[in-house]
């Protein structure tokens, strides 16, 4: 469908212990056959090191953002700050839906350090409000819609959503909770779906002719109750399955053999 976005807001990856790696490596495939218009990272990312997100970025193409992680030396960002999605006006109804410009960014926590191998560059986060500050001005006259990926705590959220008025709606993560606060104000609702990828959220927005959204729907669906199994999900789902018992298996047999 031409006027829908599937984002997430990081920590789609989790743990760095071998069966982690295993874990990260269907789930980065699951995230290319879902054709992803952005993913923010979380500091959860990076447990198995960077390379794993660099190395699916270049083999499944994964539209990888964030803002203010930086290399070490701080001479570029580690990845893309935003990007900029164009819609395709359609005619549904008798009407035309005209073509829009999005524009998503993603930012997280700042952390003194991003947990991963000694072996690796020690990537830096900067102060995620500082690096928005940044990112709204180069989106400025750009964008019909901004759309925020904010990896912070929920209070963090709430001063992120009142120092920005440019940003029209906030998507939160890091939080265990799943929440809508909703705001007829001037400023962004924010929607948090909770931990874990139990539920799945819907987020209906409407334009009038000045791009200001006049309608605001959201609600949080229960991935296991309420979504549609996907043939082709269910397929990796079920070879990770299979290689997490032969993972188990060769455990055993090594410990077997001691």
């Amino acid at each position: 469908m031409e006027h829908v976005l599937k984002v997430d807001c990081g920590d789609f990856l989790s743990g760095g212990r071998p069966i982690d790696s295993i874990k990260s490596q269907f789930m980065i495939k699951g995230y290319a056959k879902l054709e992803m218009d952005a993913i923010n990272v979380g500091e959860r990312d990076f447990m198995l090191g960077p390379q794993v997100l660099i190395d699916a970025k270049e083999q499944y193409d994964l539209p990888l953002i964030s803002a203010n992680v930086y290399y070490p030396d701080m001479s570029k960002r580690f990845l893309d700050p935003y990007v900029i999605v164009k819609s395709k006006a359609v005619k549904r109804n008798n009407k035309k839906i005209r073509s829009l410009k999005i524009g998503i960014f993603g930012v997280m926590l700042k952390r003194p350090i991003l947990v991963y191998s000694k072996f690796t560059p020690k990537l830096i986060t900067t102060d995620p409000f500082e690096e928005t500050e940044k990112v709204l001005s180069e989106l400025k006259g750009k964008c019909d819609i901004v759309i925020a990926l904010a990896h912070l705590n929920s209070m963090d959220l709430q001063k992120f959503k009142m120092k920005f008025k440019e940003i029209d709606l906030i998507i939160g993560g890091h939080s265990f909770y799943s929440e809508i606060i909703t705001d007829s104000t001037d400023y962004a609702s924010i929607v948090q779906t909770g931990s874990k990828g139990q539920y799945v959220g819907n987020i209906e927005l409407k334009l009038n002719k000045r791009n200001e959204i006049i309608d605001f729907n959201a609600h949080n669906k229960s991935l296991e109750i309420d979504m549609a199994e996907s043939p082709e999900l269910k397929t990796i789902e079920n070879d990770y399955d299979e290689a997490v018992r032969m993972y188990y298996d060769a455990r055993q047999n090594r410990h077997s053999s001691h």
